[in-house]
């Protein structure tokens, strides 16, 4: 989950392998529309914060 979202958004399990294994992920956002192009119109328009956040898993 991300704790710090208006609302709860879980994530897919085979995400957390990903994770596991990259280490590091790209998290951006607010964005009203999960659909590809309205995150893609958003980031585009300059409305999205990310962060790059390193991942481990005790």
């Amino acid at each position: 989950m991300l704790w710090q979202a208006p609302t709860p958004v879980s994530l897919p399990e085979p995400w957390w392998d990903v994770a596991d294994r990259a280490q590091h992920v790209l998290l951006c956002g607010p964005a009203a529309d999960p659909a590809h192009d309205a995150v893609q119109a958003a980031a585009d328009a300059g409305e999205l914060l990310a962060v790059i956040a390193m991942v481990r898993f005790w």
